[in-house]
């Protein structure tokens, strides 16, 4: 299983939310090349990016750091899987073209199915789709809007239109480190048949030696990296062989 330490951008800056809520965000002072860096020497293969100014919609981008990030992982044998606010083609094109190896979209899935299929037969299996859920019903816009549609039923769709991966998200799990949801990712996994990624909560190794045991796809891990209470090294370890697929 692939463990996916994040570097989440607002500002240009590395931050860490707690339950998506910008309002409780932690700022860290280490530079995102640093980082990348960082996370090659403890054996990640991937890194996930989140350009969280355009998750919100500030009209503003993080777009240049995104470059260096990926720049600095192709160096050190990392591949990067970018996602946040990509609500349009070219949004999609400008994050390909600074070489990322995936891109992650929720809101389009949401509300424009038809450039979803554009976009997958594009892109295909570079293309993986967030199912980002509060309380089980699927939210868009940096978490920010209900839709009113429970998770099993979107995952389903997405499966039956093509698409390939899915990232799924326990928001309000997100930041409070009491374990992310694996049992509803694995069955969204079983129900799909799709590899699932899951993020949001993760707090021990604990958490990270359940996915993989849950035969998950990867696991994000954010917050309880950054604050020290889970080490990469030892993480990337528990979750076995990394493959950068």
């Amino acid at each position: 299983m692939n463990l996916y330490p994040v570097i989440d951008l607002l500002d240009g800056k590395i931050v860490r939310m707690e339950r998506g809520q910008r309002t409780a965000t932690t700022v860290y002072e280490t530079a995102p090349v640093d980082a990348v860096r960082r996370f090659a020497q403890a054996g990640a293969r991937w890194i996930h990016v989140v350009d969280l100014n355009r998750a919100y919609g500030d009209g503003a981008s993080n777009l240049d750091h995104v470059r260096r990030v990926i720049e600095e992982a192709s160096r050190q044998g990392m591949r990067v899987q970018v996602g946040g606010g990509l609500r349009a083609a070219a949004d999609l094109e400008a994050v390909f073209v600074c070489g990322a190896a995936r891109v992650v979209v929720g809101t389009i899935a949401a509300v424009d199915p038809e450039l979803l299929t554009t976009l997958l037969e594009e892109y295909g299996g570079r293309l993986a789709v967030a199912v980002d859920a509060r309380d089980g019903e699927v939210v868009v816009k940096g978490w920010t809007q209900a839709t009113g549609r429970r998770v099993d039923d979107v995952a389903g769709e997405l499966a039956r239109k093509g698409v390939r991966r899915l990232v799924y998200t326990d928001v309000g799990r997100a930041g409070l480190f009491g374990g992310p949801d694996i049992e509803g990712a694995g069955r969204i996994a079983q129900a799909t048949a799709l590899p699932v990624i899951a993020s949001g909560g993760v707090g021990s190794l604990d958490d990270v030696r359940a996915a993989a045991a849950a035969r998950l796809d990867g696991l994000i891990v954010g917050k309880a990296l950054w604050d020290g209470r889970v080490d990469l090294a030892e993480a990337v370890a528990a979750a076995g062989a990394q493959e950068a697929t």
